[in-house]
């Protein structure tokens, strides 16, 4: 490339205005709010003399460039003539476009790599690589489907990754990353696994979110028992509260236990043992008890209790109870005297404190954790949940416990709903599924229809096979729904970003790389031809994989 390509590829960089930037950020789900912030990079806080000298950046040329968005921002998909996509550190920063004016900058001094394809791959597109965001890769089917598996037992304790044939996602349908569950049938399981196909050996990248499934298609109900689908959820959140509120109490009773230590220690600074004493122990404080249960203190409440004793017996047991009730107040008179005489005999002298005992801190749940962080908005819901009626409930709990980091699996008849779901920004996960004949309203190509229905709405989509080799299927299943209305870059954006969000990695940035297609992503007659992550780039269709050189 000669100096005066560079010279206005710097200054590009350098004068970019926000219209112009499109990024990909650090892993996030949409804002909820106008006022959350984004993980979007400001152009101003971009050097660019740091970054062409940067050997960490990957500029990429095709004849045309996709870039998803990020926190709610537009994609971009435009012309690859006079832009380039910016790439660094697995992060895809942006799309930019060349200036008029030239800034130069020394051919010595450029570090960053220059990706050209448009020669070589005439009318080839260049998208982020593909994501299957409800993968079964690398798992033992029987394990996925094993009801009473350790609810919180992470994916990635259990991936099979020298299951072969995997790559064929990446080779035909440009996918290089899956989401991975750790179980597919229980009610609850742990956190998933986003496992990437662009290293020899696949590997996890991060772990993704928990999972709830509330229902199945074949769950039966009828519409006015389907909204209670929710109550164990709703028990689990409210079971972390009270969680919470134990570990709130332990750290009130440790600040008490550590008040009374230093009292403790203090005391016996001050006064220090004799020869043969011992100090006191702390001890629970118990009411006297009869045999079946605690003793009256009246005589009201004594015939109240009579109640429940069959008459015969009434007599006999009246006597007992009275004679022990008669005990105690004489050991608590007694007592009292005691306490009087020893006040009267040593008014000056200050009783020792006993020794406090530390309290037992709770068991850390790793279950609870996880709720106490969905509550938090940490963490994002990953929940099954099929019919308009169990969507509806799921939409008033989380709407009532304040919870907006969902994504939704599965979402048959969310299209029915849309409106309810735009409140809580979910995203929805659609996927193949094997639906009964009765029991749900669908549409014609009802997968494709539904994410022509959810974007028209607003509703954030992503792309899941629910399998293996049925992956390949996942850009089919996008172009259908561009055919039923759906935007081209808004199906680009689910089979891209869409899928990480729906991982609910957090703030974890996932690499998914580059891919290179030989024409439009989403056509039948185009394949990936290239795949571009950190600083290699692989042929796709001829298994090789060779580290390109620095120019």
């Amino acid at each position: 490339m000669n100096r005066t390509v560079l010279a206005a590829l710097v200054s590009a960089l350098s004068t970019l205005s926000p219209e112009l930037l499109s990024s990909q950020g650090p892993a996030t789900t949409p804002p909820k709010s106008s006022t959350q912030e984004t993980t979007t990079a400001s152009p101003s806080k971009l050097d660019l003399g740091a970054l062409l000298r940067d050997r960490a950046v990957t500029l990429v040329r095709a004849s045309k460039l996709f870039a998803p968005g990020v926190g709610g921002s537009e994609s971009t998909y435009v012309d690859g003539k006079g832009h380039w996509l910016v790439y660094k550190d697995g992060v895809v920063l942006g799309i930019v476009k060349e200036p008029n004016e030239p800034v130069e900058i020394p051919q010595n001094e450029l570090k960053a790599r220059l990706l050209d394809y448009t020669k070589d791959h005439p009318g080839c597109v260049a998208t982020p690589g593909f994501v299957d965001a409800d993968s079964r890769w690398f798992r033992n089917p029987g394990d996925l489907a094993d009801r009473s598996a350790d609810a919180t037992a992470p994916a990635k304790d259990g991936l099979e990754t020298w299951q072969e044939g995997a790559d064929e996602l990446l080779q035909k349908a440009g996918i290089t990353t899956l989401f991975v569950p750790a179980n597919a049938e229980s009610q609850a399981s742990g956190s998933g696994a986003v496992v990437t196909l662009t290293t020899r050996t696949p590997t996890v990248l991060a772990d993704g979110a928990g999972q709830w499934r509330l229902s199945s298609p074949k769950t039966r109900g009828t519409s006015l028992t389907r909204a209670n689908v929710v109550k164990g959820l709703q028990g689990a959140l409210e079971a972390a509260r009270k969680y919470d509120e134990a570990k709130e109490k332990h750290k009130k009773d440790v600040a008490e236990f550590e008040k009374k230590r230093k009292e403790f220690l203090d005391y016996y600074k001050k006064n220090p043992l004799k020869k043969g004493e011992k100090v006191e122990e702390s001890k629970p404080q118990r009411a006297p008890r009869s045999r079946g249960g605690r003793l009256p203190r009246t005589k009201e409440e004594l015939e109240k209790m009579l109640e429940r004793v069959p008459p015969a017996m009434r007599d006999r047991i009246r006597a007992n109870i009275e004679a022990q009730m008669k005990a105690r107040d004489e050991a608590e008179k007694k007592e009292g005297g005691d306490a009087k005489e020893e006040k009267k005999d040593d008014k000056d002298a200050k009783k020792a404190p006993a020794k406090p005992n530390r309290p037992k801190e709770p068991d850390v749940d790793p279950a609870k954790e996880s709720m106490l962080r969905v509550l938090a908005g940490k963490e994002t819901l990953r929940v099954e949940v099929h019919r308009a009626e169990e969507i509806r409930a799921l939409v008033d709990l989380l709407e009532e416990e304040g919870i907006d980091r969902v994504t939704i699996l599965g979402g048959t008849e969310a299209y029915k709903v849309a409106k309810e779901l735009r409140t809580i920004d979910a995203l929805v996960v659609l996927r193949p599924e094997d639906l009964p004949e009765t029991g749900f309203d669908t549409m014609p190509e009802h997968l494709a229809a539904s994410a022509k229905a959810l974007s028209d709405e607003g509703i954030a989509v992503a792309f899941g096979s629910a399998g293996t080799t049925s992956g390949r299927g996942l850009p089919f299943h996008a172009a259908r729904a561009v055919a039923f209305g759906m935007r081209e870059r808004d199906a680009l954006q689910a089979l891209t970003r869409g899928g990480i969000d729906a991982a609910g990695v957090g703030d974890e940035p996932v690499d998914t790389g580059i891919v290179v297609w030989s024409g439009d992503p989403l056509a039948t007659t185009s394949n990936p031809v290239l795949l571009v992550r950190g600083r290699r780039v692989r042929e796709l269709g001829k298994g090789g994989d060779a580290a390109s050189e620095d120019k």
